[in-house]
């Protein structure tokens, strides 16, 4: 198990754990040079590890590749995805999708592979709202840098 905080900032401890239930713990990397807010991992088929985060109604959600044994970034974090307001509706900020003086958030980065195609999935348009939904972006590769396919959004 890793336990990773939401931060940005470079002197950020990963831990982790082989018996969390025995609270027994051992620092993982001492600083995640690169940080991350809202982390999730993925690892593919295979081996290669990724680190895919965001929380922002500024800033994209992205993905990086890490390696395995040392967590440090094997290359530079990539833009996943940057909310689409003005062509999905649903993504619109505000109790009745009707907010169009705040950008909306988007949050809560997940990949998953399923039969060859990747999901990239994420939370918005703020938690606050009854309208808060999931969406979906998929493509049929994993690199961070591909544009995915299909977009869509389920409740």
């Amino acid at each position: 198990m890793v336990v990773f905080g939401s931060t940005y900032t470079s002197d950020f401890t990963l831990w982790g754990s082989t018996d969390p239930k025995g609270n027994e713990w051992f620092v993982l990397v001492d600083s995640f040079e690169i940080g991350g807010w809202d982390p999730a991992f993925f690892t593919d088929d295979d081996g290669r590890f990724y680190m895919y985060n965001g929380s922002s109604n500024r800033y994209p959600m992205y993905g990086v590749e890490l390696d395995r044994k040392t967590f440090q970034p094997k290359g530079t974090r990539t833009p996943m995805y940057l909310l689409e307001d003005w062509r999905y509706g649903w993504q619109r900020f505000g109790e009745h999708m009707d907010n169009t003086f705040l950008d909306p958030f988007a949050e809560g980065a997940w990949m998953t592979k399923h039969n060859g195609k990747y999901y990239f999935q994420y939370g918005a348009p703020g938690t606050e709202f009854s309208g808060y939904s999931d969406g979906v972006v998929v493509g049929t590769r994993r690199s961070s840098s591909s544009s995915p396919s299909r977009r869509r959004a389920t409740r």
